[in-house]
């Protein structure tokens, strides 16, 4: 790991999306294609709050967007460290490589951007963080993104996405977080503690 760089130790709309916006493949029962959907879970957006927003692109794929509702008071945020638990990765699994990294953090002079995303069992790990040292930063009264995410939707039912901690050894603490410039967690950032779905 260079000097400059941070360790990445290293989640809702109200919206029910469930009808499709295109006409992907889906493997559903005989000749009726899996119908994809999102479900916030119904927590209001706040400030400080992280929460899982969504919508369906086509019959088997979901957009997942990690959303951080500002003000955010503090104004040193570097990186993201969190899991997201499926319930059930017969229903749905991440699409490997297809995480961006969002408008949260923003990139100051000699920053560049990470994002490190994988499914391992029914978690998806997830690190998102500035690079190149320097400080982190805070925003208004806005949302902002902090990853995209997408999963293919492979089955009939519903599976649950909740925030955990990261399941990285390196993390300093076992919450989801946000952490500072020093790697320190910023506890003024919550995430939200209720489940959000995919439904296919």
């Amino acid at each position: 790991m260079s000097a400059g760089t941070r360790p990445l130790p290293i989640l809702a709309t109200l919206a029910l999306t469930l009808a499709p916006l295109g006409c992907g493949g889906g493997g559903g029962d005989g000749n009726e294609p899996i119908v994809a959907g999102f479900v916030a879970s119904g927590t209001p957006a706040a400030p400080k709050l992280v929460r899982l927003a969504g919508r369906a692109l086509d019959n088997d794929t979901v957009q997942v967007d990690v959303v951080l509702d500002g003000p955010t008071a503090s104004s040193d945020i570097y990186s993201f460290a969190f899991d997201i638990e499926l319930s059930d990765t017969t229903v749905a699994r991440y699409i490997s490589g297809s995480a961006q990294f969002g408008n949260a953090l923003e990139l100051l002079a000699g920053q560049g951007s990470s994002v490190l995303v994988s499914q391992q069992g029914n978690r998806v790990v997830v690190g998102v963080s500035k690079t190149g040292g320097g400080p982190g930063n805070g925003f208004g009264a806005e949302q902002r993104l902090v990853v995209r995410l997408l999963f293919a939707v492979t089955a009939r039912g519903s599976t649950n996405l909740l925030f955990r901690g990261s399941s990285d050894p390196g993390n300093p603490t076992a919450d989801p977080a946000a952490l500072d410039s020093q790697g320190q967690v910023i506890p003024e950032i919550v995430f939200d503690t209720a489940a959000a779905k995919i439904a296919g």
